[in-house]
């Protein structure tokens, strides 16, 4: 599986936990829509912060990041690949697509 739909679908397995919300999709709007508000946001940020062992910053918080699913597994696949480059600093892998 690639790594990006991989993210995605952790994202939206994430988010159909903590919203209870079933039936997302990589371009739910959640946001615009009110799904997630900011006590939700600063969950997900932990949340992934923690699963994947990376860290995203406060100037990787701009709302358009956080608008839709695949928005923000791209954001994060973008931090995992800067994370990963020539400083050393690893991540943690994705399992399978199952995080």
């Amino acid at each position: 599986m690639r790594e990006d739909a991989s993210l995605e679908r952790y994202i939206l397995d994430i988010l159909e936990e903590q919203l209870y919300q079933r039936g997302l999709h990589a371009s739910s709007p959640l946001l615009e829509d009110g799904l997630l508000d900011s006590l939700g946001f600063v969950d997900l940020i932990l949340r992934i912060e923690q699963d994947l062992n990376v860290t995203i910053g406060v100037e990787d918080t701009d709302l358009d990041v956080f608008a839709t699913p695949r928005s923000i597994a791209e954001h994060v696949g973008r931090i995992r690949a800067d994370a990963s480059g020539p400083r050393g600093v690893t991540t943690t892998p994705l399992r399978d697509g199952n995080a």
